[in-house]
């Protein structure tokens, strides 16, 4: 079996690639939107890189970019939103003991 997040791409096809591709950026694209406390923010760019990373390798035309990117802003979008909560969250705190 040809491991396509490694980059052996010899004996895939284009159509492989392709459906691989669609279907992490389906499920990134979900992780993105469905934040789920900051963990599916970070599983949404964890698998915008991979997409990433196998459109670069396959040296074929390969569609998915604008996955890519939806994925990687969205998802840092959410880790900013987790970040801000948490420092509206534990400021307070720190203030009063201090």
């Amino acid at each position: 079996m040809i491991d396509i997040y490694k980059g052996e791409f010899s004996e895939t096809t284009r159509e492989e690639v392709q459906r691989k591709v669609k279907s992490l950026l389906r499920i990134g694209i979900f992780f993105s939107i469905f934040w789920l406390a900051g963990i599916g923010s970070i599983i949404s760019i964890v698998l915008g890189l991979k997409a990433k990373n196998i459109i670069k390798r396959a040296n074929m035309n390969i569609n998915g970019m604008g996955g890519v990117y939806w994925c990687l802003i969205v998802g840092g979008l959410g880790l900013i939103i987790l970040l801000l909560i948490f420092i509206a969250v534990t400021l307070p705190i720190f203030l009063k003991k201090y």
